[in-house]
């Protein structure tokens, strides 16, 4: 396995660069391009060029087995649903991540908080001005151009929260790198909730945070950082008017503004979430076994949307593959990094997203199925 060591951090930099692409391009081009598409061909060809090279494949186990049976099965079911279009769709933007992150094998964190850092720096720069300019004109809601989604900005932002927030609390000793990474962290959360209003993301960061505290780190920090955001929300929401004032977006943040927002219970002008819900659950009725094929239901729940496109099979394949995955956690093998990534991305599909863009979710739990596999196999020592 020589060689993917001298390949992975060019395999590393195009694939984060996928995830990063949209932002980027909106940053540096001022426009959709192709950017991201670009991106993934080349990550391919190299995934190619190392298969060919060493004429074999990656010694497969569970959780990629687990992976093409639910492939296998969502074929079959789009020819039964007639949503082959779909399928080939799901599989090009998200599966094929996995397959992906699966050639990438590191030594050392280090390369993959570099890039993470560099592709996140300039779209925080380029949200503060924004930001600054726009409040000037009365609008609310920042995002990177027109037809950006806030919400995919917002998960950006999570993945350089979650990687700061690794250096500071798992790696780093040195106090003005710790300082850099900590005002990293606060900038972050400040854009999530005062710029782009990205609920789902900034929730998803503090859940992620929590369960890895109380997996792989001090369980009485855990308690520490549920009272302070149980507290920090409790004192946000008795002074909401007043916050309202100088940051206007983060009432949306408030308990009040989520239980009536109409993107999530519905109105006379929006479809919300709950009816996207209920639309999808009367779908899986329709089609138990095999489901509707992908790209019927937009439920922004990973798991009724793959329970509505590729049924019963379909669902308990993906979570025996979730399973699998963390059926191998144990604090010897564990990359902390790509976990936390892998969670926060999963976490925030529960109430994020649709089908094509799980991308992020399939690379970062590639990349961690090859540290466990790399570590079981190798017995190296791993550099955080």
């Amino acid at each position: 396995m020589d060689y993917f060591n001298k390949y992975s951090t060019i395999l590393l930099t195009f694939s984060l660069g996928v995830l990063f692409s949209f932002g980027l391009e909106l940053v540096f081009l001022d426009g959709a391009g192709n950017l991201t598409l670009i991106l993934t061909v080349i990550s391919i060809c190299i995934v190619l060029f190392l298969i060919f090279k060493e004429i074999k494949f990656i010694s497969l186990n569970k959780t990629d087995i687990a992976l093409l049976f639910y492939v296998v099965i969502i074929l079959i079911g789009s020819i039964f649903s007639d949503s082959v279009e779909g399928a080939i769709t799901y599989f090009a933007y998200s599966v094929v991540f996995y397959f992906i992150g699966r050639f990438v094998f590191l030594r050392s964190n280090k390369s993959s908080i570099i890039l993470i850092t560099l592709f996140s720096l300039p779209i925080i720069y380029e949200l503060l001005v924004r930001y600054n300019t726009l409040l000037e004109t009365n609008v609310l809601r920042v995002s990177l151009a027109d037809g950006t989604s806030p919400i995919g900005i917002g998960e950006m932002l999570s993945f350089f929260i979650i990687s700061s927030y690794y250096v500071v609390r798992f790696v780093e000793e040195h106090k003005i790198t710790k300082l850099f990474f900590i005002a990293g962290i606060l900038i972050g959360l400040f854009e999530q909730i005062a710029v782009l209003s990205s609920r789902g993301a900034t929730i998803s960061v503090i859940i992620t945070i929590v369960v890895t505290e109380f997996i792989f780190g001090n369980k009485k920090f855990v308690g520490l950082i549920v009272v302070v955001s149980a507290g920090a929300y409790y004192l946000f929401n008795i002074f909401i008017d007043s916050i309202a004032v100088i940051l206007p977006i983060a009432n949306r943040f408030s308990f009040q503004s989520i239980m009536n927002d109409p993107s999530v219970i519905g109105s006379s002008l929006y479809v919300g979430r709950a009816q996207l819900v209920t639309y999808a659950l009367e779908k899986i009725g329709l089609h138990p076994f095999f489901g509707n094929g992908f790209g019927s239901v937009y439920p922004h729940n990973i798991l009724i949307e793959i329970f509505a496109s590729a049924g019963i099979l379909g669902l308990l394949l993906f979570l025996v593959f979730l399973l699998s995955i963390f059926w191998n956690l144990n604090k010897k093998n564990t990359n902390y990094l790509y976990f936390m990534l892998f969670l926060v991305a999963l976490i925030n599909r529960m109430t994020s997203f649709e089908y094509s863009m799980q991308k992020p979710l399939f690379l970062f739990a590639g990349i961690m199925v090859s540290q466990i596999h790399l570590r079981n196999k190798m017995k190296f020592e791993f550099r955080t």
